[in-house]
């Protein structure tokens, strides 16, 4: 469908005689700006006309052609049409034309030999933009399919009377390298684990994936933190020279105690009935950059009731401020909301750090609440 608006009807029949002989017919001619508007919907978001080719005089009886040119090209449904102006050459109607959206200009003297040739240059172009979109479009899909799926592997809440788990999952890009779960791995011990695969979108996102097949057996098989640690570390092996970081942690619901090894991870933040807040720290090199890393276990026994918080590095890391600063602000948060409900900590945990976070990372937070029981005295072994 090609539609021309020109000013006078010598013009007009000139323009669809050149067309029409290059096989571009035309299938409306305007002879002014409210015709064209009118005809082509330009301005109505429910509009279903389209159109090839478009072809403008600059010269129309209302002056207006610039204006019509601006107004078409706002219009999402005529975004890749290609709009060809056709004037006197001037070097400043040139320049105005091409600034109000015209994809490409011809001499008025010139149209018979010109004006053919640009409109096959124009619909190569516009279909190679067509092409572009729907392979954008297409990857746009495939990727939020895809995030979709990250979604529903992720491990749900967790309330009973002895412990409460809550988590969010906020990446910055369509995909994230985050990765949690956590499981009851008998009547008194829960396990958890969260990694953050080095990098953003696809790739990572599909590292993070695969190792999240392998956790329900890494934690009920192995349960022992430096097992665990080793054998995701094993793993790692296949996808060098990517990296990542992890903390996986026992919780005794029983014992009110606590085991974990941490491989580069930033350090999890207990705070127990004492009002102290203990750190998870490192215990281990990040996993993928050694075969055989040493990995150490750590365990503390703690004050109920307790909260434990799990994160990954975008929580806390931002342009300006240090790391260290980044997690004292964790802390923080974690006395100031600590009577809050688990979910509720996650959330406005994260509504606070996002004040200061200038450019967001990754997100991954995990809480855990352990109930008021008899209390031990915390000493970190």
């Amino acid at each position: 469908m090609v539609v021309l608006a020109a000013a006078t009807r010598t013009l007009m029949t000139q323009i669809e005689r050149s067309l029409a002989i290059a096989g571009y017919p035309v299938t409306h001619a305007a002879d002014s700006t409210e015709d064209a508007v009118h005809w082509l919907q330009v301005d109505d978001p429910f509009g279903s006309v389209t159109a090839t080719i478009i072809v403008l005089d600059e010269d129309l009886s209302d002056g207006r052609a610039l204006d019509l040119c601006q107004r078409i090209k706002r219009t999402d449904r005529f975004l890749d049409t290609p709009l060809i102006v056709v004037g006197s050459g001037e070097e400043q109607a040139i320049r105005e034309a091409l600034e109000s959206g015209a994809s490409d200009y011809t001499l008025a003297d010139a149209i018979e030999m010109d004006l053919p040739l640009r409109c096959r240059c124009a619909m190569l172009r516009a279909e190679r933009i067509g092409r572009r979109r729907a392979g954008e479009r297409r990857r746009l899909e495939e990727l939020a399919l895809a995030r979709r799926l990250q979604h529903s592997v992720l491990s749900p809440p967790v309330s009973s009377s002895h412990i409460e788990i809550s988590a969010a999952y906020i990446p910055s890009d369509e995909l994230s390298g985050d990765m949690y779960y956590w499981s009851q791995i008998d009547e008194d011990r829960y396990g958890i684990l969260l990694l953050d695969v080095m990098g953003h979108g696809l790739s990572s996102a599909l590292i993070s994936m695969a190792l999240r097949s392998l956790m329900p057996d890494l934690i009920t098989r192995f349960v022992d933190p430096v097992q665990v640690i080793t054998e995701l570390n094993r793993q790692m092996s296949l996808y060098q020279p990517t990296y990542l970081t992890a903390l996986y942690v026992v919780i005794n619901t029983r014992l009110g105690t606590l085991e974990w090894a941490n491989a580069g991870h930033p350090p999890g933040l207990l705070l127990d009935g004492n009002q102290q807040v203990l750190a998870l720290d490192r215990t281990t090199l990040p996993l993928g950059l050694e075969e055989s890393p040493k990995v150490e276990r750590r365990s503390l026994a703690y004050h109920r009731p307790a909260r434990l918080l799990l994160y990954t590095d975008g929580l806390v890391e931002d342009r300006g401020y240090t790391i260290r600063a980044g997690i004292e602000h964790l802390k923080n948060c974690l006395r100031l909301y600590r009577l809050q409900s688990t979910a509720a900590l996650v959330d406005v945990t994260i509504l606070e750090r996002r004040k200061i976070l200038a450019a967001p990372d990754d997100i991954c937070l995990i809480a855990v609440t352990l109930p008021a029981t008899a209390p031990v005295d915390p000493v970190i072994t």
